[in-house]
Order: C-alpha cells, then structure tokens, then sequence
C-alpha cells in the first residue's frame, strides 16, 4: 500500500472507502459489503478487484483513478449493482455489453473521461436507469439508437460536449426526462428537442431552437437565438433566453399562450417595445396571469405599454434597466397589485413622481433610479421620499456623490415632494443647458464686442458734433465780416 493510504470502514463493515491505494490484491474486502468506494488509486484494469468476494455490492464508487478501458462484461458479477460511478479517470473505450448484467443499476456516472465515440447500444443493457451523466468528454455525437433500451430515464447530462450535431431521434424515446442538460456542448445552430421538465441550453451558438413536447422550465441563455418554437406552451412556467438575438414579434409570439408563466427573462435582446394584445392571435386572449418575474433590461425599449400582459396584476419584480425609456407614469403600472422590485436606471428618465408612486404601489420593497438625466437635488429628495416610506434605494456604487438620508425636515417640505415633485424636476436647469466654460467665455467675449460697439458709436457722435460747431462758428465769422463789409459800402 502508499504511505497515504487510507481507509475507513462502516461500524457494521458493510461500507469501506480507500483512498490513494495502489494494490488492491493485498486488501481482502468484506464478502457482505454493500458500498466499496476508491479514489485516487491507481487502478489501470478493474480486474485488480475480485468482485467474486463482493457480489452483493449496491454501490461502486472509483472516483479519480486510472482506469482507461471498460472491458467485455466488466461488472456482470455484480447484479446487484445501483450504483456505479467512474468519472475523473481516463476511460477512452467502452465495449458495447460492459454493463451486461446490471439490471438493476439506475445511476451510471462517466463523466470527467476521454470518451469520443459510444456504441449505440452500449446503455441497452440498463433498464432500470434514471440517471446519466456524460458530461466533460469528447464526445461529437449520440446514436439513434443510443437511449432506447433506457425508457426510464429522469436525468440527462451532457454538458461541456464538443457535439457537432444531435439527433431529434436520439431524444424522443425519452419520455420522462426530467432534465437535460446541454450546456456548452457543442458547435451545432439548430436543434430540436422532443421534451423534458427542464432544460438547459446555456453557452451554445444556436440560432434555432424546437421543443416538440412539453417543457417547463427552458433556459437558453448566451446563445445567438433568431427563432423559437415550444409546441406546448401552457406547460412553460421558466423562460430564460437572455444575451439572444430575439425582437418584439418574437417575445409576442413566443408567450402567447404561457398562462403558467412566472419567470421571464429577456434581457439583452433586441426588443423595442412591450408586446401588446392583438386581434390577429388565433386565441384571442393573450394574458399572462402568473407571471411574478420579468426582465427586460438592456433592450431598446422606448415606452412601458400599459395594456402589455407582461405588467400582469401578479407582478412583484420588473427590471427594465438600461433601456431608452423617457418617463414612468404610476398609472402605467394600473393593474399591477404588488409590484415590491423595480429597477429602472440606465435610461432617459428626467423627472418621476415618487409620491404617486408610492401611493399605487404600497408594497414597494426596493428600486434603482441611478444613471438617469436626473437632477442631483431632485434625486436626492426622491431618494429621501423612498426611504421616509421604506423603500429602499439602491445606489451604483460607493465612488458615486451620495445623498445624505436625512429625514424630511417639516410637513410643508413633505408636501412639496408631493405638490410640486414634477415642477421641481423639470424646472431645473436641464444637463444640456447648464453653463460651461466655453459658454462662459463666449458671454464675455460679446460684452466685449457690445462694449466697443458703442464706444465707438459715441466717438464717431463726439467727432460729428465737434465739426458740426466749428462749421457753425466759421459761418458766423463770414455772416459778421459780411455785415461789416456791407457797412462800410453804405458809409
């Protein structure tokens, strides 16, 4: 045995776990043993184990060991076997009737290994089966044979697969798949799904996506979806599909119908507007009456519909931060009862009306007005409002000025808010008119100008007067010389 060797034995012996062993046929194990767990012995062939001496086994754990190669029929001395778990090893090739002889088994873990390619009917021999994990291999792509001996399976694990393409034949046999996760697995742009209860799609490069049955609980984000279809949509209750490529017919089409709805995230597309109830849906109602969680934030969304089945009367929690929205009006929430989240910053909002807010939306916990064109004094007052009635108001961050909460100092201050909150806020001078430098020195230098102007219209004034009083004086000399001229003649 290694220096690190270790071992630890359950009081009834039915139990032992070694870890860091490196000879096996040294160790004689317990003939009734139930769980036999290695981890980290190295363990090249499993036929260092006589499974002869423990073929009531339930449980076999070889975590993070050596093995390479699953032979022939490699755990048929095990019928009894539930439990098998090989991953982190270094398992390159399995042969198609290993697993012959487990019946039983309902949990089978390979993940962490080097498999590429399987057999198609490498899991037929598993009828009992219900949890999967192949996650972490190299595999590029499934049979369509490969799950139809496996008819109870719940959980499938597929992640972190380079798949080049998969198989909608490969899936529909699963009828009670509970998850399927397929998270970064791949290099394919179109998939199709038969169903599962859960399914998980996150860091792929799909463009289209089809559910053909039901699921309830899709999550498909930071993909680059155009176009997607659910054929049964009254199941879905989690929609999660945010940094896509989806618009604002696709969002309308694709709820219309999800009266279970309760989760929505849409963030990071490219919605331009809150869909809205329309005569051309073939069901003619388009309502969204358990819908509590909506996100829509970094759209392009330029106003908040009031009639949109998204402000469902059930809402508590709506994000549209980081939009191009100009102004929130508290009748545009009119149908929604217990809104108690609302985040509205990043967007070009300029003035809001924090007491009629507040008076609509009583049960208001929390909400984010930061990064908007509004003026510091109004924020600060709107913010002081907030929290005189309990909301809490989130800032951006801790190098941003503050307000200083200070309480409201008298009633008539409380009223202003109140009265005149709109007027204070547009009556500030907007950002864009605010005086710079460069508008300072502009002013100046037209005074300037105005000052030389009329320096010089009084000069030129000053010198048209002068010459205007010698011209007089000149011609009152020549009129006396005349007179006295005109004298001496008649003398």
């Amino acid at each position: 045995m290694d220096e690190n060797y270790t071992e630890k034995t359950g009081t009834d012996r039915r139990e032992t776990h070694l870890d860091r062993c490196s000879n096996l046929t040294e160790k004689e194990l317990p003939t009734d043993l139930h769980t036999l767990a290695l981890r980290q012995c190295t363990i090249n062939k499993l036929a260092a184990i006589d499974f002869d001496e423990v073929t009531n086994l339930s449980v076999l754990q070889l975590r993070a060991g050596t093995i390479y190669k699953l032979r022939r029929k490699q755990f048929a001395k095990l019928p009894h076997l539930k439990i098998l778990e090989l991953q982190d090893n270094y398992i390159r090739d399995i042969s198609f009737d290993t697993f012959v002889g487990l019946s039983q088994l309902w949990m089978l873990a390979l993940n962490q290994n080097q498999l590429d390619l399987l057999n198609g009917s490498v899991f037929s021999p598993l009828p009992e089966l219900r949890h999967l994990d192949l996650s972490a291999n190299n595999l590029i792509g499934l049979a369509t044979t490969m799950f139809s001996g496996n008819p109870k399976l719940e959980v499938l694990l597929l992640r972190g697969n380079p798949f080049l393409v998969l198989w909608l034949s490969t899936f529909i046999v699963l009828k009670n798949l509970v998850l399927l996760d397929l998270r970064s697995s791949g290099r394919y742009t179109t998939l199709e799904l038969f169903s599962a209860q859960t399914i998980i799609l996150n860091n792929n490069k799909l463009t289209k996506l089809e559910v053909l049955d039901e699921v309830s609980k899709l999550q498909a984000p930071h993909n680059k979806l155009e176009y997607v279809r659910l054929e049964k949509k009254a199941t879905v209750t989690e929609l999660d599909l945010h940094d896509n490529s989806l618009d604002t017919y696709d969002i309308s089409e694709l709820v219309m119908g999800m009266w279970r709805l309760q989760v929505l995230d849409f963030s990071q597309n490219l919605v331009t507007e809150l869909p809205v109830s329309r005569s051309h849906y073939s069901d003619g109602v388009f309502l969204l009456p358990n819908l509590k969680f909506v996100n829509l934030s970094h759209n392009r969304l330029e106003h908040l519909h009031q009639d949109s089945p998204l402000l469902s009367s059930g809402l508590t929690h709506l994000d549209v931060s980081y939009n191009r929205i100009h102004g929130i009006e508290a009748h545009t929430f009119g149908v929604v009862e217990n809104l108690q989240y609302l985040y509205l910053q990043g967007n070009l909002i300029s003035h809001f009306r924090a007491d009629r807010f507040c008076n609509h939306h009583r049960g208001l916990k929390e909400v984010a007005l930061y990064d908007n064109p509004i003026g510091y004094d109004s924020f600060c007052k709107i913010t002081r409002y907030f929290e005189e009635t309990g909301v809490h108001v989130l800032e951006q961050n801790s190098l941003e000025p503050h307000c200083e909460h200070e309480p409201l100092k008298n009633p008539i201050e409380q009223a202003a808010i109140s009265d005149t909150g709109a007027h204070q806020v547009t009556q500030e001078i907007p950002t864009s008119l605010k005086w710079t430098t460069w508008n300072t020195l502009i002013l100046l230098g037209l005074l300037i100008s105005l000052t030389l102007d009329v320096y010089l219209i009084l000069q030129l004034w000053r010198s048209r007067t002068q010459r205007h009083s010698r011209r007089s004086q000149s011609l009152r000399v020549i009129a006396k010389f005349i007179r006295s001229e005109r004298s001496e003649v008649l003398i």
